[in-house]
This record gives structure tokens, sequence and C-alpha cells, in this order.
């Protein structure tokens, strides 16, 4: 999957598609430890999609008191976005993922385009054992497992500092109204000192066009914590 272009260098394909999701601890600790040499203080983690799952878990597995709030941008389960889009192909694809990942020389591969071109859904370029971090009940990466009524959010349940939640009244990965699931964020924070919750209206899942109400609503939350 290697592209030869000028000066013998090569382009790799590479990216989100195939990294590993506890990676992310390290990629974050080692901006933290930048900020810090900076002499950066206080320091307010906000991941928005993706970036929420990694920061929420980030905080759980180290519970870094470099970091005094976290903001969850857009935190969407990846699991019921993907089985809203697929609907009734999304246990045969998974499992036809879940036999590649057994061989070991192809889990860390990008997945066969005839996975999803026999069954006419957009070609992936994603490794197996991404695909089953990001659509697999309970895996590391589910940490917002508003799906299942018996998840134990065990990750949210462990934060201590403020939270934020951001979402979108229009997020087009939403299987819920906006203001349930805030609900559910606000019901399992349990442990968090300050829970605090914005619905921004209209917006997407990217914030197209609410940019400008989404940075209001960062800053005003990180001037009100204390």
């Amino acid at each position: 999957m290697a592209e030869k272009f000028r000066k013998g260098k090569e382009k790799i394909l590479a990216g989100g598609g195939f990294e590993k999701f506890e990676s992310c601890v390290y990629d974050i600790a080692a901006i933290l430890n930048l900020l810090k040499k900076r002499g950066y203080r206080r320091v307010f983690l906000v991941g928005h999609s993706t970036g929420a799952n990694k920061s929420l878990y980030y905080v759980y597995k180290k519970n870094d008191r470099r970091i005094k709030g976290l903001a969850l941008v857009g935190p969407m389960s990846d699991l019921v976005g993907q089985k809203k889009a697929l609907g009734k192909k999304f246990e045969p694809v998974l499992k036809e993922v879940r036999k590649i990942s057994r061989i070991k020389k192809r889990a860390n591969l990008c997945l066969p385009q005839e996975i999803f071109l026999k069954k006419g859904l957009p070609v992936l370029i994603i490794s197996a054992q991404r695909y089953l971090s990001l659509y697999t009940a309970g895996s590391r990466e589910d940490v917002f497992p508003y799906s299942n009524s018996r998840a134990k959010w065990k990750e949210l349940k462990s934060v201590k500092i403020p939270v934020l939640t951001v979402v979108g009244s229009k997020d087009e990965y939403l299987d819920r109204s906006a203001g349930e699931l805030t609900k559910i964020f606000r019901k399992n924070a349990v442990n968090s000192r300050r829970f605090t919750a914005a619905i921004i209206k209209g917006a997407g899942h990217g914030f197209l066009k609410k940019e400008k109400d989404l940075a209001e609503v960062l800053v005003r939350w990180i001037l009100g914590v204390k």
C-alpha cells in the first residue's frame, strides 16, 4: 500500500485506522510533559469525538493531577453509530472481522475491501484490531456505553475533577435526544466535584458553523473552574 515518490521516499498508508487506542495514554502524557516544561500549571483536557474517548481513558488510567478539568465534546458511542449506519449488516461484518483478527499476520493489516463491497457498504481503510476496538461492546475504547443499561461506566465514575459535556442537538450520531444523553452522563459522573453540560442548538457532530458557540462554552467553563 506504499506509493513511491521523489527522492526515494515512500508515502505510507496509515493513520487512525491502524492505531492502537491504548497508545493514546503515551501521546497525551507527552504533551502534558511538554506543557509542564513550558511552565503551564493549569491544564484542561478537551477531547472531541474519538478524542473524548481518549481524554476520558487517560484520566481514568493516570489520574494525572496536572489536569484541572475534563471536557468531553461530542462524546458519541462509536458502537451505536456503526450499528445505526449498518443496520442488519452490522453483526455479519463484525463476525467476519473477528475471524480475520484471529490470524496474527492479518490483524493489523488493512481489512479486505470485499468485506464491505459484497454487502454494499463504503470501504473502510482500517485494520481488524482497530475495527474491533471501535465497534465491540466492552472494549477499552467503549467508554461511553450508553446503549447498555447495565454498563458500569467505570471510566467516568472514576473521574473526580470537574467534567463538561458538550453535545450538538443535531449530532448525526445521536440515537436519542441530546438532553437524554446528557442526563446519562450526569447520572454516571458521580464522583466529579462539578459536572456541567451544554447542548449547542443546531450543531452537528463537527460543530460546523457553531465553532464560536463551542468556544464560548469551553472558555466560560474553564474560567468558572476554581
